[in-house]
Formats: C-alpha cells, structure tokens, sequence
C-alpha cells in the first residue's frame, strides 16, 4: 500500500491491483446506492408476485367456470335438451 496526496486528499494506492482504495464516503455512497437497487428490486418483485397472484385466481376462477359449464352440457345432453 502506498499512500498518496491525490486531489487534496490523503488517499490509500494498491499498486498491485492499481487502484485507490475507496474512502469512507464512497463506501457510504455505494452502499445507499446498492440499497436503494435493492428496494427498487424488492418492489419490482411484489409487483410481480401481485400480478402472478391474480392470474393465478383468474386462472382457477375460468377453471371452475370451464368445470360448471361441462357439467351443464353433460346434464342438457344426458336430459335430451343438448345438441348432438
């Protein structure tokens, strides 16, 4: 490690990998940007989970109405009312 006056700041150097080693400040800027990615995540996934939700009730709601109707058809067709 080396240490290095860099734009009027004492600043940490890896001559190894090249790099500064981030300062307190842009591991805190990092971390709330890395927090607000998660929350942004975090509800895009709720939304998500909301909308598979529905479908999934409207699919069993069709479902059961699909069901009603055979079971109506059978009955017409077992009574003589049905088409053939």
């Amino acid at each position: 490690m080396e240490l290095r006056f860099e734009d009027g700041k004492l600043r940490l150097y890896d001559p190894k990998t090249e790099e500064y080693l981030r300062t307190h400040e842009e591991s805190e800027a990092e971390r709330r940007s890395l927090g607000k990615r998660v929350a942004r995540e975090l509800r895009a996934r709720q939304k998500a989970d909301a909308r598979a939700t529905i479908a999934e009730a409207k699919a069993a709601a069709l479902a059961a109405e699909n069901l009603r109707l055979r079971e109506e058809l059978a009955k017409l067709r077992r009574n003589g009312n049905g088409r053939s």
